[in-house]
Formats: C-alpha cells, sequence, structure tokens
C-alpha cells in the first residue's frame, strides 16, 4: 500500500554480467514499535526482506525484470492483535473492535507467515509508446499453518462472529497479471492505460500491508482492476480508476 512509509534499514547490492544487470536488495524493517527500546536486540517485530533479481536486455526497447523476495518477521510485538492468530472473519455488526473485548476474532495476526514473492516486468516498444506485461505470485510457505490457526480461534464462543467450519488449508496464494499502454510523463498530453487482475487467498499475505484503496486491503478477493491517467498540463495528471472484486470463497 502506497500509503505506508516504512522506517529501517536496506542494502543494496548491483552488477553487470552482458546483458544482465543483477541486484540485490536486503531490508529490515521496523514493524511496530509502541514502546521505543535503548538498544540491541530489540523485542521490538521487525520485518526481514530479502531479494535477489536481474534484468535482461532481450532486444532493442525489450527487457525482463524479474524479481523473487522472501519476507518474514521477527519479535512477537507488543500489540495483542499481532499476537492473536489471524482468523480474517469480522463479525455480524462490522470489522470493529467491541472495546468490552468481546469481538471480533482478529483481523491483524501477522502469525505463520513466511512468503515469497515473485513479481516481474516485461517492457517493450509498440510504435512510440511504452508497453508493459507485468505480474506478481505470492506464495505463504506456512498457509497450512496460518490457517488451522485461525480455525481453532474460532471456535472460542463469540457473540458477534461466527466460527469456520473447517481450516482452509490451501488458501495461500495470490497473483496478479496486467498491461501497462503509453507514456506518461510530467508533460502535457501524454497519458498510460493499465489493467491487472489479482487473485489473493485467505492466508497467503500479510493483510496489514495490501493496498487499501481498492479491495479494501482484504484477502479471500479477486477482480480486476483498470486505470486511465491522462498529464492534462505539464504539472497537472488527472486519473481515473475502477475495481471490482468478489470473493474467492
Amino acid at each position: 500500500d502506497s500509503d505506508l512509509n516504512p522506517e529501517g534499514a536496506v542494502e543494496k547490492f548491483k552488477t553487470s554480467l552482458g546483458q544482465f544487470d543483477l541486484f540485490a536488495n536486503l531490508g529490515q524493517f521496523i514493524y511496530q514499535d509502541t514502546n521505543p527500546d535503548h538498544g540491541l536486540p530489540s523485542s521490538d517485530t521487525f520485518m526481514l526482506a530479502w531479494q535477489v533479481g536481474a534484468t535482461a536486455k532481450l532486444a532493442t526497447n525489450v527487457s525482463l525484470k524479474l524479481a523473487p523476495v522472501i519476507y518474514n518477521y521477527t519479535g512477537v510485538g507488543s500489540s495483542a492483535g499481532l499476537n492473536q492468530p489471524f482468523t480474517g472473519q469480522g463479525d455480524r455488526f462490522g470489522l470493529n473492535p467491541n472495546p468490552t473485548g468481546a469481538g471480533p476474532f482478529n483481523q491483524t495476526g501477522i502469525n505463520d507467515l513466511l512468503v515469497l514473492e515473485v513479481p516481474f516486468e516485461l517492457n517493450y516498444k509498440i510504435g512510440q509508446y511504452t508497453s508493459k506485461l507485468f505480474g506478481d505470485f505470492a506464495y505463504n510457505f506456512q498457509g497450512a499453518d496460518r490457517a488451522r490457526a485461525a480455525y481453532a480461534a474460532t471456535q472460542t464462543p463469540n457473540p458477534d462472529s461466527v466460527p469456520l467450519s473447517h481450516a482452509y488449508t490451501g488458501e495461500d496464494k495470490a497473483y496478479q497479471v496486467g498491461l501497462g499502454f503509453g507514456n506518461l510523463a510530467a508533460k502535457r498530453n501524454t497519458w498510460e492505460a493499465r489493467t491487472y487482475w489479482q487473485h489473493v487467498e485467505q492466508y497467503a499475505a500479510d493483510v496489514n500491508l495490501l493496498d487499501s484503496d481498492f479491495f479494501e486491503g482484504r484477502g479471500n478477493l479477486e477482480g480486476v482492476y483498470a486505470a486511465f491517467s491522462y498529464s492534462i498540463t505539464d504539472s497537472i495528471i488527472g486519473t481515473v480508476r475502477y475495481g471490482y472484486a468478489n470473493r474467492i470463497n
């Protein structure tokens, strides 16, 4: 989600080998710090990223970029929400927690997340226009454990929420594939159109980090997104967006 601005440390490495540009990005981001520490090691929650990738120049004006990354978490955090098993069930009356503590089931837990994500871009020219085929695939290696924890958590009687009937252990993948076309820039009369299909299963990703502008940042949704942007002047860009999604399960 572009609303998020992570803090932490990043190490970047890059080298070239023939027609390949090779790179690695390592990240250590503070996920939650509600009670600042005065030294290391810290018991706060950190999100770690481990990425390697390459850009291949396949032909004139044609390039392919592939950049797999592993995300994992350290620390237990100080928030009861992050510590509790994620269920994603909401409640009968909406998603706002009951101040009495009676419900709903947890919506923010980061238990059992070890996510492999593989984004790619194929960039090429059609006439004078830049075109892009892009996509992303994610798989949570601990998705089955996350599903079983969600099922166990919802078996506790809760007057506001509906328990799961069983553990949905196959809901551990997400993917996106789309097309972009145009030459949008901070220059009058330039434009770009893009569209993609997105599919995010319930236990595939950290829902706290999903883009909330479309599909409300939820898992268990699949749908289409489209946008058209036009540079009205050298400093004003207008954009129209559309998205529509349905529950996967």
